[in-house]
């Protein structure tokens, strides 16, 4: 799905654990599952998993508030955690546009191409606004655009980056990521159109 920066499995860790696996590459012509279960446990969802229960105990609430009278130490430690989380999303900008600099763009097969961007770009976002012009999604002009672009948006950049990390096909994604996001480019404009068309 879509995120910031084109969304994605990090944006939206309960659909990551979908394509975990895939990601991790191919050993002896199958997907590597050694342990099934470390494809749901995944960092996404460990992650948020932590945060919420975290979020339960006063201490950690008032130091991620920044409140003078928190305990200094999970003040420090959260706000160096906020800053190396502020810059991930350049850091991995950055990454996936170096990997794409390092791949054939024509590599990309139509079969691969065409199911991506029949599903991302016309099925999903279609469905979607089919949905809120039959009134089976109340909400007006904001949630259309909101959903709209949620549903329209390119796959996530950091899939490049999760490729090369568990030894998948990074090269395909790299490609898939600049070709889906051209695409975007196109599609995009034409469902937001569509939506504030409807109100």
């Amino acid at each position: 799905g879509g995120g910031r920066g084109g969304g994605g499995g990090a944006s939206q860790p309960c659909l990551s654990p979908l394509g975990w696996g895939g990601l991790r590459g191919r050993r002896r012509g199958r997907v590597a599952f050694r342990k099934p279960i470390a494809g749901i446990l995944n960092g996404p969802v460990v992650g948020v998993t932590g945060g919420a229960l975290l979020a339960l105990f006063p201490p950690f609430v008032s130091a991620a508030n920044g409140e003078p009278d928190s305990i200094f130490v999970l003040r420090m430690i959260l706000g160096a955690a906020e800053i190396v989380g502020q810059a991930m999303a350049p850091l991995a900008m950055l990454l996936t546009g170096a990997l794409i600099a390092q791949t054939r763009i024509g590599a990309v097969t139509m079969r691969r191409f065409v199911p991506i961007v029949a599903l991302r770009f016309l099925i999903m976002p279609g469905l979607i606004y089919f949905l809120l012009v039959s009134g089976q999604i109340p909400g007006g002009e904001l949630l259309a655009l909101i959903l709209i672009l949620e549903a329209a948006s390119p796959p996530a950049m950091n899939l490049a980056l999760a490729a090369k990390r568990f030894g998948g096909e990074w090269e395909t994604a790299s490609a898939l990521s600049l070709w889906a996001n051209l695409a975007g480019l196109v599609a995009l404009p034409i469902w937001m159109a569509l939506a504030m068309r409807g109100w």
